[in-house]
């Protein structure tokens, strides 16, 4: 539960620090192991906006930023303009 948590802090953080900054989309980057789920995998390299997270679950419809779904090890990559 405390590295959900911290993960979560920490990019939560992250994304406001960089939409503060004026950076608004950012690349989805996967950890690059077995343990990264399908639909992870299905947004690795995508680019999205810090206002409109993508869809991480298809079948709920449920979206997040890289990071802030559960048990995600997945990280953004700021595309700076």
């Amino acid at each position: 539960l405390a590295r959900q948590e911290t993960s979560l802090f920490f990019s939560k953080f992250s994304m406001n620090r960089a939409s503060s900054a004026g950076v608004r989309r950012y690349k989805w980057s996967t950890s690059h192991d077995g343990r990264v789920r399908e639909r992870h995998k299905e947004l690795n390299g995508t680019i999205h906006s810090v206002d409109d997270p993508p869809v991480v679950d298809l079948k709920t419809g449920r979206r997040a930023h890289p990071g802030c779904d559960f048990g995600c090890r997945c990280a953004a990559i700021w595309v700076l303009e």
